[in-house]
């Protein structure tokens, strides 16, 4: 029950995307030049996911970025959902619920693992730029997010991001 929430957002955005026309203040996530990199637990971690590695939208003043990497036969994903970013600033993350979050999951074989900010494991995205012209948004972040299986946690530091939307 606890993977429905980043599915859910996953494909939500996907449809968002996909479904929405550019006159309704929606623009398509592009990926050319985009970076995103962090250490998830001490380990060097980079967006290199073939096709898209990144993606990003800002509707609403709520802003979404999932990024990608395929690391042997593991394929991970980060999706963040950062709501009311209306200027350069902090934004905190924990629940998911009525708030701004941060999720990472990790897919074996047929097997994900999804980690979650929430209450207690916690953590903040630092808005460095926000360019509502050129449609640019860079940052940096760190969290601590637990399973939705059992108490393991994942300390994602040193993130950096400079995205398209």
């Amino acid at each position: 029950m606890k993977n429905i929430i980043p599915i859910t957002v996953i494909f939500f955005t996907i449809v968002l995307f996909n479904g929405c026309k550019k006159d309704e203040g929606v623009t398509t996530p592009t990926t050319g030049g985009q970076s995103f990199t962090c250490k998830v637990d001490g380990t060097d971690w980079s967006a290199n996911a073939p096709g898209t590695p990144v993606v990003a939208g800002y509707v609403s003043n709520n802003l979404t970025i999932a990024a990608s990497a395929v690391i042997g036969t593991t394929g991970e994903q980060f999706t963040f959902m950062l709501t009311n970013v209306t200027d350069v600033g902090t934004v905190n993350l924990g629940s998911a619920v009525g708030g701004s979050y941060a999720s990472f999951t990790r897919t074996v074989g047929t097997t994900s693992t999804t980690f979650m900010t929430d209450a207690t494991n916690k953590g903040t995205v630092q808005i460095t730029k926000l360019d509502k012209t050129a449609k640019n948004v860079v940052g940096t972040f760190s969290f601590t997010a637990k399973s939705s299986v059992g108490s393991t946690l994942v300390n994602v530091t040193n993130g950096a991001f400079n995205v398209k939307y």
